[in-house]
């Protein structure tokens, strides 16, 4: 864990300290607009219309399990859409998505990325240790 400039604090003996994050400074770069994975349903073109969270899962990943039930009410107010490389997951809500992946240069789930639609670019990144961890990271980059 790393600790980002902005949001600093001071600690109980009055020095300057910043909030953990688990990437130092997220990697800004633009994303594709259309999207093509398989879901449940088979081959599907997803187009960003809106800001979208998605993390990045693996199998076999403590951190992820939370994300491959329903969304996690600490991220209800993000469009979370649950993606990885390859994998069996069963009834879980996740896309297989590698190409995708790979144009946003995520290699290691578990991951997450926040991208805005306009223009579409990643604007937000780290490690998934639990949805409560994303969600303050999150929180803590306005």
């Amino acid at each position: 864990m790393v600790r980002s400039r902005p949001g600093r604090r001071r600690n109980h003996r009055g020095r300057l300290i910043s909030p953990l994050r688990s990437v130092d400074t997220p990697r800004e770069r633009p994303a594709p607009e259309r999207w093509n994975w398989v879901g449940r349903e088979g081959r599907e073109e997803y187009v960003l219309t809106s800001q979208i969270l998605l993390i990045v899962v693996k199998e076999n990943c403590d951190g992820c399990r939370e994300f491959l039930r329903d969304p996690p009410v600490e991220l209800a107010q993000y469009d979370v859409k649950v993606v990885a490389h390859e994998g069996d997951f069963g009834e879980s809500p996740v896309y297989l998505a590698p190409e995708l992946l790979a144009e946003l240069d995520i290699r290691w789930p578990p991951f997450y990325v926040l991208v805005e639609n306009s223009p579409a670019r990643v604007v937000d990144e780290g490690i998934v240790f639990s949805a409560a961890h994303v969600a303050q990271e999150l929180t803590s980059r306005r």
